[in-house]
């Protein structure tokens, strides 16, 4: 069993300050760095096939290549608006053959699918952690060229506490089964047009014709078997094998339901934060050219806390399964080393 589990982060002050409260940034799943992460894979043919026998997205298909002869605004209703289109359509008024022009209808699909994604990657928050503590690429890209810091905390800890956090907040099972620590998949060949096809028929529904997709409607209306809630799991969780050095292990939350702190009052957007609760680190790890001011706040952190926190500076020799080949520093230690100005 992995002992840590690992977070790399910047040397700015907003990750500085939310570790001091404890909390860790869930990023909103479309600001991830890989664009194909936490999306929908689908085969636009087999969709389109589908689709076109629904006779409900048929005629939502010709009111998108007719809308200049059949004015959505001229009806009170959508339920209306589908009775003219097929009355235009069986009085020869739009040929069938011209209605489904393939390329047009695979150019709606295609911005209907690309927005459908969106609006489903802006549901969900994403905490990333590693199993690796010692990789130069992460420290690069994720601490500030070794500017940052390394939290480590104990794994299976953090997952009892993350657990029971869930099955109190969430009673339904299948939330259950997607919200949680995971480890990462890679390259996993899964088939997600019916999941693709179920979202797309929903939002042609009347209930769901001006409104956005939300957690509420996607567990009450989409995921209804244990199947399709895995199936969303794995979604979230299956990346492109590049990645796959990261060793990342994710915690996924409705990015509606995470902890909403605002870190700095200037900000126009409120960032996302999810409670550590009262899950303390194992220990931190200050990157090789972090500044002393943020090695001097994390360190009187510690101290003032009066926790077990443990500072050590950043080597080459931390190991995958997370021992430690070099002496801890108490935190006492850490103050007395910056203020001689020795780390």
């Amino acid at each position: 069993m992995q002992k840590f589990i690992y977070r790399y982060r910047p040397s700015s002050k907003y990750a500085i300050n939310a570790f001091l409260e404890n909390k860790t940034y869930a990023v909103n799943a479309n600001l991830l760095n890989d664009f194909l992460d936490c999306s929908i894979p689908y085969n636009k043919d087999l969709l389109r096939k589908k689709l076109l026998k629904s006779k409900k997205a048929r005629n939502y298909f010709i009111f998108n290549l007719y809308r200049k002869n059949i004015k959505r605004d001229d009806f009170s209703s959508i339920d209306e608006y589908f009775i003219e289109a097929e009355r235009a359509e069986s009085i020869g008024n739009i040929e069938i053959e011209d209605a489904f022009n393939i390329p047009k209808i695979d150019k709606i699909i295609f911005e209907d699918v690309n927005d459908i994604i969106e609006e489903f990657r802006n549901l969900f928050g994403v905490v990333c952690f590693s199993k690796t503590p010692d990789n130069p690429i992460m420290w690069s890209h994720y601490a500030s060229d070794s500017k940052g810091f390394l939290i480590a905390y104990h794994y299976e800890a953090l997952l009892r506490d993350i657990t029971e956090g869930i099955e109190k907040h969430y009673k339904n099972p299948l939330e259950r089964l997607v919200f949680g620590l995971f480890d990462i998949t890679y390259d996993i060949p899964l088939d997600y047009n019916a999941f693709i096809y179920k979202i797309y028929l929903y939002k042609l529904s009347n209930e769901a014709t001006y409104r956005k997709l939300s957690i509420e409607t996607l567990f009450s209306k989409i995921i209804k078997t244990e199947a399709s809630a895995i199936l969303l799991r794995n979604i979230l969780l299956n990346k492109k094998r590049e990645w796959s050095y990261e060793r990342e292990v994710r915690l996924i939350v409705p990015i509606e339901h995470s902890f909403t702190y605002n870190i700095d009052d200037s900000l126009k957007d409120e960032d996302k934060y999810y409670d550590v609760g009262s899950i303390f680190p194992a220990f931190i790890c200050f990157g090789e050219n972090m500044e002393l001011t943020d090695k001097a706040a994390l360190a009187l952190y510690a101290k003032i806390n009066k926790k077990t926190l443990l500072c050590v500076q950043q080597r080459k020799h931390l190991i995958d399964n997370g021992v430690i080949d070099f002496p801890l520093i108490k935190p006492d230690d850490v103050l007395k080393n910056i203020w001689e100005n020795k780390i």
